[in-house]
């Protein structure tokens, strides 16, 4: 196979496969939207974070994140900042569980394209101010391109870059789908239980970053 195609398909199955975990708060706030009948706002806010992971995909790629992880004030710093962004969002979202009324307020409230276009970057946002999304791509790409003997000139790059989006975008459709479907069968408060489940996982990996924080600082 072509190298360049292999490094395109390689961005689009880590981009695929490493956004199905819902561990992360973008994923979080999709979950919210899919429970709450929004599923225009869910898919925009899954955008809105793939936009995030491409720029952080290709800091990676193109060797910036390589730099950082040799930087340890700057490790810290994004581990720190990443734990308090983590931990937030997952006390958000455990605190305010889908409730009737909220379904009800979303059913009755219009999804505009200025509405969609909100969600965007509020999910846009959450996922930038995250930047331990660029260690752990630094990571995941380094490990691969060394399986597999790969080499990336600026074609491959870019090439690489837009086969992640393709893949987290692509992912987000299908769990925006498999979300609304799981929200017409199941009962409210089973969808309550579930936010509050992720919720938990979103704060655990925040827990697990403090403390890979404080013991690499130390």
């Amino acid at each position: 196979m072509n190298e360049t195609l292999l490094i395109a398909l390689s961005g689009f199955g880590m981009g695929f496969i490493g956004s199905i975990p819902p561990t992360g708060p973008v994923a979080l706030m999709v979950i919210n939207r899919a429970f709450k009948k929004q599923r225009k706002f869910a898919f925009a806010a899954g955008v809105g974070g793939a936009l995030a992971e491409i720029v952080y995909s290709a800091l990676a790629v193109t060797g910036v994140g390589l730099l950082l992880q040799h930087v340890n004030l700057a490790g810290t710093l994004i581990r720190g900042l990443s734990t308090a962004v983590l931990m937030g969002v997952g006390l958000y979202f455990f605190f305010s569980p889908v409730t009737e009324e909220d379904i009800q307020e979303s059913s009755d409230r219009p999804q505009n394209l200025s509405s969609a276009l909100s969600h965007l970057a509020k999910g846009f946002s959450v996922g930038i101010v995250n930047p331990t999304l660029i260690l752990n791509w630094t990571v995941a790409v380094a490990f691969f391109f060394s399986l597999f003997g790969l080499t990336a000139d600026l074609v491959g790059q870019v090439l690489f870059v837009v086969g992640v989006g393709a893949g987290i975008i692509s992912w987000t459709a299908v769990e925006v789908w498999i979300l609304d479907k799981f929200q017409q069968r199941y009962s409210i408060d089973l969808l309550g239980r579930i936010q509050k489940w992720v919720s938990v996982l979103v704060m655990g990996g925040a827990i697990y970053l403090g403390y890979q924080t404080v013991v690499n600082f130390g």
